[in-house]
Protein backbone atom coordinates (compact mmCIF):
# COMPACT_ATOMS: atom_id res chain seq x y z
CA UNK A 1 0.00 0.00 0.00
CA UNK A 2 1.45 3.33 -1.09
CA UNK A 3 0.93 6.31 1.18
CA UNK A 4 1.97 9.95 1.14
CA UNK A 5 3.01 11.40 4.49
CA UNK A 6 1.83 15.02 4.59
CA UNK A 7 0.82 17.69 7.11
CA UNK A 8 -2.75 17.28 8.32
CA UNK A 9 -5.34 19.74 7.02
CA UNK A 10 -8.48 20.91 8.81
CA UNK A 11 -10.49 18.85 6.32
CA UNK A 12 -8.84 15.71 7.75
CA UNK A 13 -10.42 16.30 11.18
CA UNK A 14 -13.30 13.85 10.86
CA UNK A 15 -11.07 11.09 9.48
CA UNK A 16 -8.50 11.60 12.24
CA UNK A 17 -11.23 11.59 14.91
CA UNK A 18 -12.72 8.39 13.53
CA UNK A 19 -9.36 6.62 13.37
CA UNK A 20 -8.42 7.80 16.89
CA UNK A 21 -11.77 6.69 18.31
CA UNK A 22 -11.39 3.23 16.75
CA UNK A 23 -7.73 2.90 17.79
CA UNK A 24 -7.89 4.18 21.37
CA UNK A 25 -11.35 3.09 22.48
CA UNK A 26 -12.88 6.43 23.44
CA UNK A 27 -14.51 9.21 21.48
CA UNK A 28 -12.50 11.99 19.84
CA UNK A 29 -14.21 15.24 18.87
CA UNK A 30 -13.66 16.27 15.22
CA UNK A 31 -14.54 19.87 16.10
CA UNK A 32 -11.79 20.04 18.72
CA UNK A 33 -9.32 18.38 16.35
CA UNK A 34 -10.21 20.94 13.66
CA UNK A 35 -9.51 23.79 16.11
CA UNK A 36 -6.15 22.26 17.04
CA UNK A 37 -5.15 21.87 13.40
CA UNK A 38 -6.26 25.40 12.54
CA UNK A 39 -4.27 26.82 15.47
CA UNK A 40 -1.02 25.81 13.75
CA UNK A 41 0.62 24.99 17.09
CA UNK A 42 0.72 21.22 16.68
CA UNK A 43 2.75 19.18 14.22
CA UNK A 44 0.21 16.67 12.92
CA UNK A 45 0.92 14.31 10.03
CA UNK A 46 -1.36 11.98 8.11
CA UNK A 47 -0.63 8.98 5.94
CA UNK A 48 -2.73 9.62 2.85
CA UNK A 49 -3.60 6.40 0.98
CA UNK A 50 -5.18 7.44 -2.34
CA UNK A 51 -7.18 10.21 -0.69
CA UNK A 52 -8.06 8.27 2.48
CA UNK A 53 -6.42 8.98 5.85
CA UNK A 54 -5.01 5.59 6.86
CA UNK A 55 -2.77 6.81 9.69
CA UNK A 56 -1.72 9.87 11.65
CA UNK A 57 0.82 11.13 14.15
CA UNK A 58 0.56 14.18 16.38
CA UNK A 59 3.36 16.11 18.11
CA UNK A 60 3.69 19.46 19.85
CA UNK A 61 6.38 21.55 21.50
CA UNK A 62 6.97 22.13 25.21
CA UNK A 63 9.85 23.50 27.26
CA UNK A 64 11.52 21.83 30.22
CA UNK A 65 11.99 23.65 33.52
CA UNK A 66 15.49 24.48 32.27
CA UNK A 67 14.09 26.11 29.15
CA UNK A 68 15.06 23.35 26.72
CA UNK A 69 12.73 22.79 23.76
CA UNK A 70 11.11 19.35 23.52
CA UNK A 71 8.99 17.72 20.82
CA UNK A 72 6.27 15.67 22.51
CA UNK A 73 5.26 12.65 20.42
CA UNK A 74 1.67 12.32 21.63
CA UNK A 75 -0.43 10.07 19.38
CA UNK A 76 0.10 7.53 16.62
CA UNK A 77 -2.54 5.43 14.90
CA UNK A 78 -2.69 3.34 11.74
CA UNK A 79 -5.89 1.87 10.30
CA UNK A 80 -6.18 -1.91 10.68
CA UNK A 81 -6.37 -2.31 6.92
CA UNK A 82 -3.05 -0.48 6.47
CA UNK A 83 -0.94 -2.19 9.14
CA UNK A 84 2.08 -4.35 8.50
CA UNK A 85 3.59 -2.26 5.69
CA UNK A 86 5.64 0.21 7.75
CA UNK A 87 3.30 3.22 7.87
CA UNK A 88 3.78 3.64 11.62
CA UNK A 89 7.56 3.71 11.23
CA UNK A 90 7.28 6.15 8.31
CA UNK A 91 5.20 8.54 10.42
CA UNK A 92 7.61 8.34 13.36
CA UNK A 93 10.65 8.94 11.16
CA UNK A 94 9.10 12.02 9.59
CA UNK A 95 8.46 13.28 13.14
CA UNK A 96 12.12 12.58 13.93
CA UNK A 97 13.17 14.73 10.99
CA UNK A 98 10.85 17.47 12.24
CA UNK A 99 12.58 17.29 15.61
CA UNK A 100 15.89 17.89 13.89
CA UNK A 101 14.59 20.79 11.80
CA UNK A 102 13.00 22.39 14.87
CA UNK A 103 16.34 22.12 16.70
CA UNK A 104 14.82 20.57 19.80
CA UNK A 105 17.18 18.94 22.27
CA UNK A 106 14.92 15.91 22.56
CA UNK A 107 11.79 14.24 21.19
CA UNK A 108 9.99 12.01 23.63
CA UNK A 109 6.98 9.69 23.85
CA UNK A 110 5.17 8.42 26.93
CA UNK A 111 4.37 4.75 26.29
CA UNK A 112 2.29 2.36 28.37
CA UNK A 113 4.28 -0.44 29.99
CA UNK A 114 2.13 -3.11 28.32
CA UNK A 115 2.23 -1.56 24.83
CA UNK A 116 4.83 -3.91 23.36
CA UNK A 117 4.02 -2.98 19.76
CA UNK A 118 4.72 0.71 20.35
CA UNK A 119 7.88 -0.10 22.29
CA UNK A 120 9.18 -2.18 19.36
CA UNK A 121 8.34 0.65 16.95
CA UNK A 122 10.10 3.22 19.11
CA UNK A 123 13.21 1.04 19.25
CA UNK A 124 13.17 0.58 15.47
CA UNK A 125 12.95 4.34 14.96
CA UNK A 126 15.86 5.28 17.21
CA UNK A 127 14.16 5.96 20.55
CA UNK A 128 15.71 4.85 23.83
CA UNK A 129 13.72 3.49 26.75
CA UNK A 130 14.19 5.32 30.06
CA UNK A 131 14.28 2.76 32.89
CA UNK A 132 12.13 4.61 35.45
CA UNK A 133 8.44 3.73 35.56
CA UNK A 134 5.76 6.25 36.34
CA UNK A 135 2.11 6.21 37.26
CA UNK A 136 0.01 8.66 35.27
CA UNK A 137 -2.73 10.36 37.28
CA UNK A 138 -5.36 12.68 35.82
CA UNK A 139 -8.11 14.91 37.16
CA UNK A 140 -11.06 16.04 35.03
CA UNK A 141 -12.91 17.83 37.86
CA UNK A 142 -11.44 21.32 37.62
CA UNK A 143 -12.18 23.49 40.67
CA UNK A 144 -9.97 26.52 41.19
CA UNK A 145 -8.79 26.98 44.78
CA UNK A 146 -5.51 28.80 44.21
CA UNK A 147 -3.80 31.42 42.09
CA UNK A 148 -2.27 30.62 38.72
CA UNK A 149 0.70 32.84 39.56
CA UNK A 150 1.56 30.92 42.73
CA UNK A 151 3.82 28.43 40.93
CA UNK A 152 6.65 29.11 38.43
CA UNK A 153 5.38 28.82 34.87
CA UNK A 154 7.93 26.13 34.01
CA UNK A 155 6.30 23.69 36.44
CA UNK A 156 2.87 23.95 34.80
CA UNK A 157 2.84 23.06 31.11
CA UNK A 158 -0.23 24.00 29.06
CA UNK A 159 -0.98 21.56 26.24
CA UNK A 160 -3.64 21.31 23.56
CA UNK A 161 -3.65 17.79 22.17
CA UNK A 162 -6.00 16.18 19.66
CA UNK A 163 -7.86 14.63 22.58
CA UNK A 164 -7.95 17.32 25.25
CA UNK A 165 -6.85 20.74 26.41
CA UNK A 166 -4.96 20.41 29.67
CA UNK A 167 -2.20 21.21 32.14
CA UNK A 168 0.75 18.97 32.95
CA UNK A 169 2.28 19.28 36.41
CA UNK A 170 6.05 18.80 36.40
CA UNK A 171 8.57 18.84 39.23
CA UNK A 172 8.08 18.16 42.95
CA UNK A 173 4.39 17.79 43.70
CA UNK A 174 2.74 20.00 46.34
CA UNK A 175 -0.79 21.06 47.29
CA UNK A 176 0.05 24.57 46.11
CA UNK A 177 1.09 23.24 42.71
CA UNK A 178 -2.19 21.34 42.32
CA UNK A 179 -4.14 24.47 43.31
CA UNK A 180 -2.21 26.58 40.82
CA UNK A 181 -2.83 23.98 38.10
CA UNK A 182 -6.56 24.07 38.87
CA UNK A 183 -6.61 27.86 38.58
CA UNK A 184 -4.63 27.86 35.35
CA UNK A 185 -6.86 25.15 33.88
CA UNK A 186 -9.93 27.29 34.54
CA UNK A 187 -8.23 30.37 33.11
CA UNK A 188 -7.21 28.45 29.95
CA UNK A 189 -10.55 26.60 29.56
CA UNK A 190 -8.61 23.35 30.05
CA UNK A 191 -10.44 20.19 31.01
CA UNK A 192 -7.73 17.84 32.27
CA UNK A 193 -4.78 18.03 34.66
CA UNK A 194 -2.14 15.31 34.57
CA UNK A 195 0.83 14.35 36.73
CA UNK A 196 3.45 11.61 36.47
CA UNK A 197 4.85 10.20 39.69
CA UNK A 198 7.18 7.44 40.72
CA UNK A 199 4.93 4.72 42.12
CA UNK A 200 7.24 4.37 45.11
CA UNK A 201 6.38 7.96 46.08
CA UNK A 202 3.48 7.17 48.43
CA UNK A 203 3.00 10.77 49.68
CA UNK A 204 2.64 12.08 46.10
CA UNK A 205 0.22 9.29 45.21
CA UNK A 206 -1.94 9.99 48.27
CA UNK A 207 -1.83 13.74 47.60
CA UNK A 208 -3.12 13.24 44.06
CA UNK A 209 -5.88 10.84 45.10
CA UNK A 210 -6.95 13.18 47.91
CA UNK A 211 -7.29 15.97 45.33
CA UNK A 212 -9.49 14.08 42.89
CA UNK A 213 -6.89 12.43 40.63
CA UNK A 214 -7.25 8.87 39.35
CA UNK A 215 -4.58 6.58 37.97
CA UNK A 216 -4.89 5.74 34.28
CA UNK A 217 -1.85 3.49 33.82
CA UNK A 218 1.87 2.83 34.17
CA UNK A 219 4.25 4.39 31.64
CA UNK A 220 7.86 4.88 30.62
CA UNK A 221 9.46 7.70 28.66
CA UNK A 222 11.07 6.91 25.32
CA UNK A 223 13.45 9.57 24.07
CA UNK A 224 15.02 10.44 20.73
CA UNK A 225 18.06 12.65 20.16
CA UNK A 226 17.91 14.43 16.79
CA UNK A 227 20.57 13.06 14.46
CA UNK A 228 20.56 9.59 16.04
CA UNK A 229 17.91 7.91 13.84
CA UNK A 230 19.49 4.69 12.52
CA UNK A 231 17.35 4.62 9.37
Amino acid sequence: MKAIIRPALSGDSAAIAGLATTSFGHAYDPGHIRQVLQSGRNYTLVADCAGTVCGFADCFLTRSSGGQLRLEFDLLAVAASARGVGLGASLVRVCNRMAQSLRVYQARALVRIENAAMQALMTRCGYKQCPRRFGLYVCDDITATGKASAIPVDNLVSVNTLGYRGIWIEGHLTVEMIQAAMARAQANDAHTIGALINETDSPARELLIDNGFSKVGDYQWWTFTPGSDPS
